[in-house]
């Protein structure tokens, strides 16, 4: 019941402007498997290499016109950096790894898209945010990915957390 009502409300809200049944649909649950074909993307571990892959789901992707795209992505849950605790500001979003990614995947799937905006709609609290990202943007992206397997490579004993507790939002 509680989701049929969630689902109805993003349906509805703002006039219908993110009802799928309305827009020029690309794809819906689109699936993106790839790798990385750069230098730094390759590693060796235990006898084994290969490529950094990325793999994920976008919830939905529309065509726009022009070669411009939007990816629709919705969220339940609340609009926090779970790192941090702080919530998500038009620039935490354009920095944000899943929104990147999603672009960066898209520029993979459709090489003649010349623009995405990313719309990740948080159904209950606050609504949808929009991001646009152009081929510019796929550099920092790609600096962005390099940076964390870099660091992921170097680790050499990962750091374990010593309790379950939640540490930033629980009175443990």
């Amino acid at each position: 019941d509680t989701c049929r009502k969630w689902t109805w409300k993003a349906l509805q809200q703002y006039d219908g402007m993110f009802d799928p049944r309305d827009r020029d649909i690309i794809e819906v649950e689109a699936s993106f498997d790839f790798t990385i074909d750069k230098e730094w993307a390759t590693y060796e571990y235990d006898g084994m290499s290969g490529q950094l892959g990325m793999k994920g789901t976008i919830d939905l992707v529309t065509n726009l016109g022009d070669g411009c795209y939007e990816v629709v992505d919705w969220k339940t849950g609340r609009r926090l950096d779970w790192a941090t605790g702080e919530t998500k500001d038009q620039n935490k979003l354009f920095a944000d790894a899943q929104l990147r990614i999603y672009h960066y995947a898209l520029k993979q799937m459709y090489p003649d898209m010349k623009s995405t905006i990313t719309t990740i709609y948080y159904i209950n609290d606050g609504g949808p945010f929009s991001v646009h990202f152009n081929d510019g943007d796929l550099i920092k992206t790609e600096e962005m990915l390099q940076k964390k397997f870099e660091y992921i490579k170097q680790t050499e004993i990962p750091k374990i957390n010593k309790t379950w507790k939640c540490t930033k939002f629980c009175y443990f």
